[in-house]
């Protein structure tokens, strides 16, 4: 996050904390966009699928 740091003992627990962080903006962008809002950033992750 932008402004804020966080130390850790051990590899694990920043692993652990980082993948919750991103799990946590990637539900939070497909809840935009199902709400019809814009996500942060354009991501394979939650953007439609183009039909070819």
């Amino acid at each position: 996050m932008v402004g804020h740091s966080k130390e850790y003992d051990n590899f694990e627990s920043a692993k652990k904390d980082f993948f919750e962080k991103l799990e946590l903006v990637i539900e939070s962008n497909k809840l935009n966009i199902q709400l019809g809002l814009s996500a942060e950033y354009p991501s394979p992750l939650w953007d439609e699928k183009e039909e070819h």
